[in-house]
This record gives C-alpha cells, structure tokens and sequence, in this order.
C-alpha cells in the first residue's frame, strides 16, 4: 500500500510550509521529495522560524538555540521538532532521513539505493586517507555502513534508527 506522503504532514508543518512556500503543494510528488532532501537555505530558515512559532509558540526562534541563551531545546521538544519536519525532509512512504551531511548539492536521493550511497562514502573515506597518507594501501569495499543513524516512521509512528550492516559487526 503506497501512502501519500501529505498525508504524513502535521497542521503545523503545513501552515508553515504554505507561509514560505505555498505553491509546494502543488508540485509533484518527485519535485516535492527532491525540495525537501536539499532546502534551499533562505526557505529553511524562514520555514524554520514559521514551525518553531507554530510548534512552541513565539518564544522560541530556532531548534537549536533558545532566544534567551546559548541552550539547546530540550529533547522532549527536540524530538518534536524532528517528527513534524520528518515528512518534508524525508523521502519515501517512511519519511526516510538519513542524519548524515552527504556534500553540497548532494541528497540521498543521488543514491539509488542505500547500499550506493555507502559504498560512494567509503570510497569518499579511503581516497581521503589516501591523500594525508601516500603509503595508505587502498582496502576494497566490504559494505562499510556502521552506526549511521536515521530518522523515519515506521508503522505510522516516528523512530530514530540505528543503521549498520554485518560487515561492521564481523569486522
């Protein structure tokens, strides 16, 4: 069963959205999912301020600062936070959000599949070490994906994940 991913969308996320940018909900769901993977910056932070007032109220003008100090939000309201954006930033029927930075202009909707994008990661990793370190011996591809972590939703209810494959383990 595919479920429309609007319909994941709580009121907030969608009063906030049609404040920043209303024609969103009129695109296609492939331009909609592609907006949401990679933000432009100006539309994140006015969007980011229009959920924070409708989330919490006017009192708070960012989920990583309180407006009276250096503090970050409690978790309670963190997680919050996190499943009302989840459906805008997530891809998929699950909302998938992978909690990893994947380069400038890159979204992991790049990546046909999981898999590829941990495979294009290590390759990333190993020409990195090879470059501080000339003798570094290149080591093939053996599935590298360890203790990344992800946000989605599953059965309906939002869940942070802890993503490794087998390889981490035997290794």
């Amino acid at each position: 069963m595919v479920v429309d991913a609007l319909k994941r969308w709580p009121p907030e996320l969608r009063r906030a959205m049609m404040r920043v940018r209303p024609e969103f909900f009129s695109w296609s769901r492939q331009n909609r999912e592609r907006y949401g993977a990679n933000l432009p910056e100006t539309d994140r932070h006015l969007l980011e301020a229009a959920l924070m007032k409708e989330l919490f109220g006017a009192r708070m003008r960012s989920w990583k600062r309180k407006v009276d100090g250096n503090k970050r939000i409690p978790l309670r309201q963190l997680n919050r936070w996190n499943e009302a954006i989840l459906p805008l930033v997530g891809i998929g029927e699950d909302c998938f959000y992978l909690n990893e930075w994947l380069g400038k202009n890159t979204t992991i909707l790049d990546f046909p599949t999981l898999r590829d994008y941990d495979e294009d990661d290590y390759h990333y990793q190993e020409n990195a070490r090879k470059r501080d370190d000339p003798c570094y011996a290149s080591k093939p591809y053996r599935g590298s994906l360890y203790l990344n972590w992800a946000r989605l939703f599953v059965d309906g209810k939002f869940t942070y994940a802890t993503l490794s494959m087998t390889a981490g383990y035997l290794f």
